[in-house]
């Protein structure tokens, strides 16, 4: 009975060992984990976000700046410089981690990094000038970060802010890309494509070059291209008589004055050009748009068709199981142009039951996120290195709108 009892206690005691060892090795590779440190960089025309996570998904600590680092603007020594001191401003931020504190993995989703020769550029670039800033790196367009966040296993993403682009990924990995060149060759359905055809309907409409829409004028939008840019000091269509385009009337001698002031738009897209700052205009434009102005709803509803085709043109190109997931092709909808989904609205969804361009769109999911893009980029940063890194999709993002064909 003694020999029982002794053995019996000592299993015990072997199993609490166990059990402490168990226990000892858990917390080791907690406090290991909780020290390595994941960043995610996204950085768009206008704003460069970050944020830092340890291993086990936690927050560190984020941090933005009101600046590009897309490398085709600034130029690769620039953009090398800001994304260094970005993250070195943070670590200091956090009040845990020293600003020298090597990261164990950087992700990059920048706008601009579409090539891989120039994306290898930039990496090799920050491994030699910050060889301390983080033991590697993986560098792609800011159009993979948000399908990180949202999907992790496929679908799109169509980015309308101060620019646009679109990107499909597969659960294969094949890609469709449509747009992301750049407001001289492209930006449609922008906030700067918004802002520039407002700008353009206005002198268009002065050289009676092109029609108005149907009940249109162009007093307001033109009252905002002036206030916008600082031109002149007088309202299109108050002081003097016009015609029933809201264009001063030929026979006034204000048509001269006002020509000179749609001159002085020169400066503002030629000397002083600043794509950001045109579009700008955009926000002021929908405001006017909201108030039931006629030309600033259409300038709205032709950015809605243009992101329409961007759809039809992924949607063409999507493989089987992301079409058939509940909801139809999920989508990501990211950019500022976005939150006037009011007013994009109209033409997005006409342009969807539009069949002329070999595609019927079935189904598809518009999708926001509730987290930064930079997520995205810090999760893609943990898979890159085969990182057990904790990833909750289904916590960051829900859907606003779904279309089907058959409620269009």
């Amino acid at each position: 009975m003694k020999s029982y009892l002794w053995d019996t206690l000592s299993d015990c005691v072997s199993v609490y060992l166990v059990l402490f060892n168990c226990l000892q090795v858990t917390v080791q590779c907690k406090t290991i984990m909780s020290n390595d440190l994941f960043g995610g960089i996204e950085g768009g025309a206008t704003r460069t976000s970050l944020v830092i996570y340890n291993g086990l998904g936690e927050k560190v600590v984020e941090h933005e700046v009101a600046e590009s680092s897309n490398h085709w603007n600034m130029g690769m020594t620039e953009c090398i410089y800001l994304l260094n001191q970005i993250v070195k401003d943070a670590l200091k931020k956090s009040g845990k981690y020293p600003a020298d504190t090597k990261l164990k993995c950087l992700g990059l989703c920048l706008s601009g990094c579409e090539e891989e020769e120039t994306n290898a550029v930039l990496k090799q670039g920050l491994i030699k000038s910050h060889p301390n800033l983080a033991e590697d790196y993986i560098v792609c367009s800011d159009t993979i970060a948000p399908i990180a966040v949202a999907h992790g296993k496929g679908g799109a993403v169509i980015i309308s802010g101060t620019g646009s682009n679109a990107l499909l990924v597969n659960p294969s990995g094949k890609q469709a890309r449509c747009g992301g060149w750049g407001h001289i060759l492209g930006d449609e359905g922008s906030a700067y494509w918004i802002a520039y055809r407002a700008v353009k309907t206005c002198l268009d409409c002065d050289d009676d070059f092109e029609p108005l829409p149907p009940g249109a004028t162009i007093n307001a939008t033109w009252n905002l291209v002036k206030s916008h840019f600082n031109i002149g000091n007088r309202s299109v269509g108050l002081e003097t008589p016009s015609d029933e385009r809201g264009v001063h009337a030929p026979q006034d001698d204000d048509c001269n004055a006002r020509r000179n002031e749609m001159f002085e738009l020169l400066t503002p897209f030629y000397a002083n050009f600043s794509k950001p700052k045109v579009a700008q205009l955009c926000q002021k434009l929908s405001v006017e748009a909201r108030n039931g102005d006629v030309l600033c709803k259409h300038l709205f509803e032709s950015a809605g068709v243009q992101l329409g085709k961007m759809v039809q043109s992924l949607y063409k190109n999507a493989e089987k199981p992301l079409l058939e997931r509940p909801g139809g092709l999920p989508i990501v909808c990211s950019g500022s142009v976005w939150k006037s989904w009011d007013l994009v609205k109209p033409g997005f969804v006409k342009q969807l039951a539009r069949t002329d361009r070999g595609v019927l769109v079935k189904e598809i999911s518009l999708i926001k996120l509730k987290t930064g893009h930079a997520t995205g980029a810090a999760y893609l940063a943990a898979k890159h290195i085969n990182y057990p890194f904790p990833v909750k999709n289904n916590d960051t993002c829900y859907v606003f709108y779904n279309y089907t064909a058959a409620s269009s």
